[in-house]
């Protein structure tokens, strides 16, 4: 029977590399449903799990890319709210004309 201690230290043993290239690096800024990715990675990374590897090209291309990437989250952003105010106001309208047909029945 293994001690807790000695489970954890195995487990650091383990780490795995991951390697992140250009895509993936820009694919993780720009798109909010990549998001649920970032805090278990930071986690892991903090923990000793995982070795994030950047090679230096990527850090250039994202430093070359950056304000395309944060225009387009922008829009993709302003998009997604408009796209909720608009639902809003769909079920807003539905609400008022079953208020306004249960007053006139």
């Amino acid at each position: 029977m293994r001690a807790a201690h000695d489970v954890d230290r195995q487990a650091l043993t383990r780490m795995f590399n991951v390697l992140i290239d250009t895509s993936v690096c820009l694919d993780l800024a720009q798109d909010q449903r990549q998001t649920p990715l970032i805090d278990p990675l930071i986690t892991m990374i903090s923990h000793g799990y995982v070795n994030l590897l950047v090679p230096r090209i990527v850090l250039i291309e994202f430093q070359k890319n950056r304000q395309r990437v944060v225009e387009r989250a922008q829009r993709s952003l302003s998009t997604h709210f408009n796209l909720v105010k608009d639902a809003i106001r769909k079920v807003d309208g539905e609400s008022n004309e079953v208020a306004r047909g249960k007053r006139i029945s």
